[in-house]
């Protein structure tokens, strides 16, 4: 009989297995743009976050290496990951993501976090202890960290869900797809932080397969990375005469 800690490797490997092969075929898509970018780095920091938990299971206790290394490695992207779904979302809509001055304060609190937990041992701002169980006891930047961490992911969603109310059809299947996806992840761990569910570290990543499979439905049933933007479509409704799409790469549509 599988032990619990097999079947969430197994699970683990499956869903890193997923995200080399969607990380892959956004990488060969011909004609890239922003958008094409920012889903990759979603990918990327996913496989890191997903990677770094396998080494987790495999290696930490026959080779007696201490889990917060593994925490170093994986909160690297648990911090980023928010502002880089935050940047698709953004670009959802116009297909193109414009990087202001102003957006430098997106990266604050994630720097910041990454700089914090490397150093914990020091301050215990963030962990008082390491464990696979999150009911953990926690320092209060942790508490900083969640809290715009899921704010970032809430007005991520905020902004899918009005591109898909705002404009009706086709393109708002890909949007409520993506905010399906997201949402999997999101209130798992909400309810694991308000302990009303049992959930470990592993839980997670193996909710984001959700996600992952919400994303490849998106990519081929919708073709998501080949659309115009989605503003497009109430014009192209309200137009009467011949016109020709042209996107930034200048192709037709």
């Amino acid at each position: 009989m599988l032990t619990h800690d097999t079947v969430v490797l197994i699970m683990l490997i499956l869903i890193c297995l997923i995200l080399i092969g969607l990380h892959s075929f956004v990488r060969k898509q011909k004609n890239k743009s922003q958008l094409h970018k920012t889903f990759g780095i979603i990918f990327s920091l996913m496989l890191l976050w997903v990677g770094a938990m396998i080494l987790q299971i495999l290696f930490m206790d026959k080779l007696n290496i201490p889990m917060k290394y593994f925490f170093n490695i994986y909160y690297f992207s648990l911090c980023f990951l928010p502002v880089a779904f935050f940047y698709m979302a953004l670009g959802f809509g116009t297909n193109k993501v414009t990087f202001k001055k102003s957006h430098i304060l997106l990266f604050i609190i994630p720097i910041l976090t990454t700089i914090l937990v490397c150093t914990n041992d020091f301050h215990h701002l963030v962990y008082k202890e390491y464990s696979v169980e999150v009911s953990t006891e926690y320092g209060w930047y942790f508490y900083v960290h969640t809290f715009y961490t899921y704010g970032l992911f809430i007005a991520s969603l905020i902004i899918l869900l009005r591109y898909s109310i705002k404009n009706a059809g086709f393109f708002s299947r890909q949007a409520i797809l993506i905010i399906l996806g997201a949402l999997v992840p999101l209130v798992v761990n909400i309810l694991g932080s308000m302990q009303l569910v049992e959930i470990t570290i592993y839980t997670t990543p193996i909710t984001l397969s959700v996600t992952i499979i919400c994303f490849t439905f998106a990519i081929f049933k919708f073709d998501l990375f080949k659309i115009a933007p989605i503003a497009l479509q109430r014009i192209v409704d309200r137009i009467s005469d011949s016109y020709i799409i042209v996107n930034e790469n200048r192709n037709y549509y």
